[in-house]
């Protein structure tokens, strides 16, 4: 690529700037006017919103991929020089112009022999296989989690219902319990009372035996309720006590 600068700043050029992605390839030769010879001499380019710029050597300058890579790319030329006499910079810059390239996308792999493709088809196999299996693994987990919970909420309500039966059962003997015993106290106190009674009535009694050998019972007058009976065939004497 031939680029020639001109006196009044525009740019023109002859070629092609080569490829997209092209690196270290495409050479660019400029062509200046006599009066910047002696100046430094640079490219500047516009990329990702930068301003950069490469050195222009033996009026030379190399494309990389950092530049081809962008498709098409802003740019313009800028020579300097230090005037001695006057002791100043000059500063000498071009219009823009465009570099754009040819498409074209970086390759990936290679084309594949028909062994590779058998291969390939045989790996996918493979993979799907595989995939499925895995598939019907999860599935058997899930479902195998799914009893397993199943299982457990069983176990669980099996032993409220076992835990109620027992309370059940329990309350039920407790109380048949406390029942025996409320009637067995009950009739404790009545022969205690019974006893209590007669034991009251043979203190408040008193016992004679006449010349004939007859057994006389003197009531008490405490203990209007209590009759005395002897038995002479048996020689027992038995007190009858009348509630109320």
């Amino acid at each position: 690529m031939l680029i020639k600068i001109h006196k009044n700043r525009s740019v023109s050029s002859s070629g092609t700037w080569g490829t997209k992605n092209e690196n270290n390839y495409e050479i660019l030769n400029f062509e200046f006017p006599k009066e910047l010879e002696e100046y430094n001499k640079r490219i500047v380019y516009y990329l990702d919103n930068t301003w950069v710029w490469d050195v222009i050597l033996d009026n030379k300058a190399i494309l990389t991929n950092t530049i081809t890579t962008k498709g098409s790319v802003k740019a313009y030329i800028w020579c300097t020089k230090t005037d001695s006499q006057y002791e100043t910079d000059v500063d000498f810059r071009t219009q823009l112009f465009e570099m754009k390239f040819f498409e074209n996308e970086n390759a990936s792999g290679i084309v594949p022999t028909e062994e590779q493709v058998d291969g390939f088809n045989t790996m996918l196999t493979a993979m799907s296989n595989k995939i499925d299996e895995m598939d019907a693994l999860e599935k058997s987990v899930k479902q195998a989690e799914k009893n397993r919970e199943q299982r457990t909420d069983e176990a669980i309500e099996n032993i409220v219902d076992m835990t109620a039966e027992y309370n059940k059962n329990a309350q039920e003997k407790t109380d048949a319990f406390d029942k025996n015993a409320a009637e067995k106290t009950e009739t404790l106190n009545q022969i205690a009372e019974g006893i209590e009674d007669m034991t009251t009535a043979i203190q408040f009694a008193s016992f004679e035996v006449d010349n004939d050998m007859h057994l006389n019972i003197i009531q008490a007058e405490r203990m209007p309720n209590t009759n005395f009976l002897f038995n002479p065939d048996t020689g027992r004497l038995g007190v009858r006590i009348y509630n109320g």
